[in-house]
Formats: C-alpha cells, structure tokens, sequence
C-alpha cells in the first residue's frame, strides 16, 4: 500500500509541476485575447477599407515602365494555350489588335493556380466554355508578379456585366476589362 501512496503523491507533484509550469502561458493568453481581438477587428476594417479602395482605383492598368513585362496566355474551348509576350518594341501592334469586353474573374500569384482554375471552369462549365475563351495575364510589378483570369470575350459591355454576374453568383469578384484578341 506504501507504493500506491506513493504512487499517487508523485502523480500529484507532476501534475502541480506542470500546472506551474503552465501557468505563465495561460495568463499571458489570457491578457493577450483582447489585444488579438482588437487586431482582428483592425484587419477587417483594412480588407473593408481595401476593397473601398480598390473599387476606386484601376489596379489592373499597367503603367508605362512594366508594359513590357505583361505576358498573354489564352485558353479556348480547343483547351490549347497560345503564349504571347509583349514587348515596347510591338506597341504599335498591340494598339492594332481588336479589343473587345469581358471580365476578371480572379487574380493569382501562381499561374499553376490560375491554369487549374482554367482546368476547373472548363469542366464545370463546358457550354460556357465552347463560347469564351480565358486569358491568364500575368503582371509584374516590384518583382511580384500576379496573374490575372480573364474570360471573354463578349460584344457588348452589358454582355460583360451579365457574365460578371455569373462568375459573382459562382463565389467569385469579378471586374469588368478588355480582351485582348490577335
């Protein structure tokens, strides 16, 4: 029985030993939450003050120093990619290309992502697929480089507006832009 007793007083000490050691942690996760609460409310404010501002703003609009960094790639209902990299010296072919409306429907910072998303929408939808086309264009700016998903093209802006809506309705921000044919 001596052993038992034992037993149980060393079960005892442990447990007092690691309460101690514990505690520390606990209070300070106690004095912390507000502060983690307070941060989390400040975050929101910032994507809501984002978003404000970006609705505001053509984020999207290349300015002249980076032109040359754009590259096109499309996709059609043949799931074949053409890739077509701009440079200033092409200006004036590109400013000869038709330009007709359609919309972005996501941004990436890795173009695998955005050619899965192709893959994706592709199988989801291949009756929207067989009559637009996506476009991944990639955009560098301060040596990071997004790639934005841009499905059209349609003839009319209010075309546009109505598959802006579609891809809303999917879960998706979309913003009406120009497509880029050639």
């Amino acid at each position: 029985m001596g052993c038992s007793s034992q037993n149980t007083d060393t079960n005892q000490l442990d447990d007092m030993v690691r309460m101690q050691e514990i505690k520390p942690y606990l209070e300070q996760w106690d004095s912390s939450k507000e502060k983690i609460n307070r941060l989390s409310d400040i975050e929101e404010d910032l994507l809501m003050l984002i978003q404000a501002l970006s609705a505001q703003t053509d984020i999207d609009a290349v300015p002249e120093p980076l032109k040359g960094d754009v590259k096109h790639i499309k996709y059609g209902s043949e799931n074949i990619a053409h890739i077509a990299t701009e440079s200033i010296e092409s200006k004036s072919i590109i400013d000869a290309k038709k330009i007709s409306y359609s919309v972005q429907i996501a941004r990436y910072m890795n173009a695998k992502r955005a050619e899965a998303q192709v893959q994706r929408l592709q199988q989801q939808y291949p009756q929207l697929s067989a009559i637009l086309q996506y476009q991944i264009n990639a955009q560098t700016k301060n040596s990071v480089t997004l790639y934005n998903l841009v499905a059209g093209p349609v003839q009319t802006q209010k075309q546009a507006a109505q598959l802006c809506m579609f891809f809303f309705r999917l879960g998706n921000r979309c913003k009406l832009t120009t497509f880029k044919e050639g």
